[in-house]
């Protein structure tokens, strides 16, 4: 129940920060969801949903199974706590007003990056990477992927996973 909670918690942040309206029957909200939840990881929210590449990036089928849980209970009645860990400032800075591609392209570097930091440095592990999501999501932009990994860095977030 305490992973209810703490999903239930930050579908309701997400709802007044950037009014993003959780609705289980809609493949989209479903996929913004699976992305921001695997990006707040990277901004202090310490869940324990596990991931795996799939088509769109990212996917952890925990985190799948709890939302489809919501069918079976009112999300409205699980109680809410404070994600105390979490930057939230730092976190809406960077995912406010972004596209799906640009979710799909950032969770997929930072997955990458994330593999591949045991067997690269510096600016190779920054080649292998680039390279590695240009050529699982060609339909993705290349110019998209290099801005989405400009952002990334700017956010910080690279210094995160490599110092893990």
């Amino acid at each position: 129940m305490a992973e209810l909670v703490e999903l239930s918690s930050f579908i309701n942040f997400l709802h007044k920060e950037i009014e993003f309206n959780f609705n289980l029957n809609s493949f989209d909200c479903r996929f913004r969801l699976q992305k921001f939840v695997f990006l707040a990881k990277f901004f202090g929210w310490h869940n324990d949903y596990s991931y795996g590449i799939y088509l769109r990036g990212p996917y952890s089928q925990d985190l799948a199974a709890h939302y489809y849980s919501f069918k079976k209970i009112d999300i409205r009645s699980v109680p809410t706590i404070e994600l105390t860990t979490f930057d939230k400032k730092a976190f809406l800075n960077l995912i406010r007003n972004k596209e799906d591609l640009w979710l799909e392209a950032a969770a997929t570097i930072i997955s990458m990056m994330d593999s591949y930091k045991v067997h690269y440095k510096g600016d190779d592990l920054k080649t292998k990477v680039l390279e590695r999501v240009i050529d699982l999501k060609d339909e993705i932009p290349r110019s998209v992927i290099n801005t989405v990994y400009q952002d990334l860095s700017s956010a910080g977030i690279f210094s995160n996973i490599v110092k893990a």
